[in-house]
C-alpha cells in the first residue's frame, strides 16, 4: 500500500489549508507529521481518508475503504447514553442487537455496552468508536 498526493490544495471557508501540496507514504515505513495546531494535521488525514474532497489535486490511497481505520483523540460521543446506545445511534440502527454485540464482544463486554459512556475510560471509548 502506498498513499501518494500530487498538488493537493484544500480551502477551508477563506482559509487555505494546502496549496499544491505533494508528499508520499510508502508501505511499511513509519511516517510522522508534526505541525504546530491548526495547521491541518487532521485534515490531511480526513482527505486521505476520503471523509473530505480535496480542492483540487489527486490522493491515491490504495487502502482506502479496505480495513482502514483511523480514531482520533476527540471522542464524540454521547456520554449520557450507554454504549450500546451510541452504536445504534451512529450507525443508524442499521444492524441488529445481536450483530453488533458479536462484533462487540471483541473490544467491550456486554455488561460495558450497558454502562453510560460517561464511565469509561479513555481506552473504552476509543474501543467503543472502533466497534461503531
Amino acid at each position: 500500500m502506498e498513499i501518494d498526493i500530487q498538488n493537493l490544495s484544500f480551502n477551508f471557508k477563506t482559509q487555505n489549508i494546502f496549496e499544491n501540496t505533494t508528499v508520499s507514504f510508502t508501505e511499511g515505513k513509519i511516517s510522522f507529521i508534526m505541525a504546530p495546531n491548526g495547521r491541518g494535521k487532521t485534515t490531511l488525514l480526513k482527505l486521505i481518508l476520503g471523509s473530505l474532497n480535496a480542492s483540487q489535486g489527486l490522493i491515491n490511497n490504495s487502502a482506502k475503504n479496505n480495513d482502514t481505520y483511523v480514531l482520533f483523540d476527540n471522542l464524540e460521543l454521547y456520554k449520557n447514553l450507554t454504549g450500546m446506545d451510541n452504536i445504534l445511534f451512529f450507525t443508524n440502527f442499521r444492524y441488529s442487537k445481536l450483530a453488533i454485540e458479536k462484533r462487540a464482544q471483541r473490544y467491550l463486554s456486554e455488561e460495558r455496552l450497558s454502562k453510560r459512556v460517561s464511565t469509561y475510560s479513555l481506552g473504552e471509548g476509543k474501543r467503543l468508536s472502533l466497534i461503531i
